[in-house]
C-alpha cells in the first residue's frame, strides 16, 4: 500500500509539470525553463557523411533539434561546448600557418616583466630539496618528505619565475604520491574539459613560441602530399587526432593541386571521454573538418571512433582497396602501456594492428626519452625534462599571462603528476625510448 500510494503520489503531481519535450535545462542560470518554440525546429540536415562510433555504437550525425534533446535528457551533465562556434577566425590563424611566424613572436613577448637581474637575484635552486624529497619518499620518511614539501612551498610561487613554478608543480605531485592519491588527482584534471576558446588559445601560444609541434605538423603534410600525387582516394587513420587541428593546412593544400580533387576520408581516433558523452571530442573534431572541407571545396569523409586503441579492429576503420591508407600519430603513443605493464600491452597490440593495415605510410611522431620505473631515477628524469619546457614558457610568455597559467596548471601539471604518483597501469604518460 505505501509504494502503491507514493506512485500515485508522482503521477498527481506530474499533471502540473510541462511535458518534458518542451522542458530546457539552463545549466549557466542553473535552473527550468521552457524551451522556445523556434528551438524545436529542424535545421538544414548534413549533406556530407560524418559517422561516429562510441560506446553506443553508430549514429548518422545531423543538426536535428530532436536529437539534442534526446541527449539532453539522457545526461546528467551538461553538454559541453554546444553554445561555441566549430570554427572561427582566430583558429583559422592558429591551424592555416600564415607567414608572420616571428611577428607573432615579437607580440607575445611585448609586456613582458621578466629582467635578467631580477632572475639572477631570486633564483634559488630547488633541486637538492627536490631530490631529498624524493629519497625521503622512497624510504618511507614521510615526516621528513612533508617538511621539505612544506619548504618549498614556502619559497615557491605559482607566479615567480620558471624555477619557482616548476618546483611547485613537482612538490604538489610528491605530495600526491606521499597522500596515495596520484591516481585520483590525475583523473581529475583529464576530467576537466577545457573549452575550445582556452584549447585554441593554448595552441596559438604554443605554436608561436615553439616550433616543436609546427615543425611536426609540417613535416607530415608536406609528406602526405608529396605521396598523394597520383591518388584519386587518400585516407588517414589518425590514432590520437584529438582536436584535429593537424588536417586544416593539409584540407587547404588539397584544394590547391593542380587537377582533380582528391577524395579525403579522415578516421579519427581518441580515447573515450569520462561522463555520459564520452565520443563527444571525435564528434565536434568531425564537424570542425567537415567546416574546413567545405570551405575550401574538398571531398570530404569523417569517420570517429572513441575506443580504447588496443580494441580496435582492422573493421573498424572501413578501408577500401583503391585508397592511399596513411597511418599518423603525434605524440600520444606515449599514452599506451608498454612492456612494464604487460607483455600483451596495449603499444604492442596497436602497432600490431598497423602492421596488418600495411599502410602506404607510417607517419609517427614520438618523444624520444627514458622514464625508469625506479621512482626515484624517474624523479631525476621528470624533473629535468619538464625544467626545460618551463624554462621555454619564462624566456618568450609574460608571466601574468592568463594562458601560460593554464598550460602549466592545467597540462603540464597533470602528466607531472601522473609520472611521479602514479604507478602501473594508472601510469600513462610514457615516451617511447629511442629504442622502439
Amino acid at each position: 500500500m505505501p509504494a502503491l500510494e507514493y506512485n500515485k503520489g508522482i503521477e498527481e503531481g506530474m499533471k502540473f509539470l510541462p511535458s518534458i519535450e518542451n522542458l530546457m535545462i539552463d545549466f549557466r542560470e542553473k535552473k527550468l525553463a521552457l524551451s522556445s518554440p523556434h528551438s524545436s525546429s529542424e535545421e538544414e540536415n548534413d549533406d556530407q557523411g560524418c559517422v561516429i562510433k562510441g560506446s553506443n555504437g553508430k549514429k548518422k550525425l545531423d543538426n536535428n533539434a530532436n536529437l539534442e534533446l534526446s541527449e539532453g535528457r539522457n545526461s546528467k551533465i551538461p553538454l559541453a561546448y554546444s553554445d561555441e562556434p566549430v570554427r572561427d577566425a582566430k583558429m583559422d590563424e592558429v591551424i592555416l600557418y600564415y607567414d608572420d611566424y616571428f611577428e607573432k613572436v615579437a607580440s607575445v613577448r611585448e609586456g613582458s616583466t621578466c629582467g635578467e637581474k631580477e632572475v639572477r637575484e631570486q633564483y634559488t635552486d630547488f633541486k637538492d630539496l627536490l631530490i631529498s624529497c624524493s629519497h625521503s619518499i622512497a624510504a618511507n620518511d614521510y615526516q621528513v618528505a612533508k617538511n621539505i614539501i612544506k619548504e618549498i612551498r614556502k619559497q615557491a610561487s605559482p607566479n615567480g619565475d620558471w624555477n619557482q613554478r616548476h618546483a611547485l608543480v613537482l612538490a604538489n605531485a610528491l605530495e600526491a604520491r606521499l597522500t596515495g592519491t596520484g591516481t585520483e588527482v590525475y583523473n581529475q584534471c583529464i576530467a576537466k574539459r577545457m573549452s575550445t576558446a582556452d584549447i585554441v588559445k593554448v595552441q596559438y601560444l604554443l605554436m608561436t613560441v615553439t616550433p616543436f609541434m609546427r615543425c611536426s605538423y609540417a613535416v607530415a603534410k608536406y609528406t602526405i602530399i608529396r605521396s598523394v600525387k597520383k591518388a584519386c582516394k587518400l585516407h588517414i587513420i589518425d590514432f590520437g587526432i584529438d582536436f584535429g587541428f593537424q588536417w586544416p593546412s593539409l584540407i587547404q593544400d588539397l584544394s590547391e593541386q593542380k587537377g582533380s580533387a582528391v577524395k579525403l576520408k579522415i578516421t579519427g581516433i581518441d580515447f573515450p571521454l569520462s561522463g555520459f558523452r564520452p565520443s563527444e571530442r571525435v564528434e565536434k573534431t568531425g564537424q570542425r573538418l567537415k567546416e574546413y572541407a567545405r570551405s575550401f571545396n574538398v571531398p570530404f569523409e569523417y569517420h570517429g571512433i572513441a575506443s580504447k586503441w588496443e580494441d580496435i579492429s582492422i573493421e573498424d576503420l572501413k578501408i577500401e582497396n583503391d585508397e592511399l591508407l596513411i597511418v599518423n600519430s603525434m605524440y600520444r603513443f606515449r599514452q599506451l602501456g608498454d612492456e612494464t605493464v604487460a607483455l600483451d600491452c596495449p603499444r604492442n597490440r596497436v602497432l600490431n594492428l598497423i602492421r596488418k593495415i600495411k599502410p602506404h605510410l607510417f607517419i609517427h611522431g614520438v618523444v624520444n626519452g627514458i622514464f625508469s620505473p625506479f621512482f626515484v631515477t624517474r624523479f631525476k628524469q621528470v624533473m629535468s625534462h619538464y625544467a626545460s619546457m618551463f624554462d621555454i614558457l619564462d624566456t618568450f610568455i609574460p608571466r601574468d599571462n592568463m594562458v601560460r597559467h593554464l598550460i602549466e596548471r592545467e597540462i603540464l601539471a597533470g602528466q607531472v603528476i601522473n609520472l611521479i604518483a602514479c604507478e602501473g597501469p594508472a601510469w600513462v604518460e610514457r615516451p617511447t625510448n629511442t629504442g622502439t
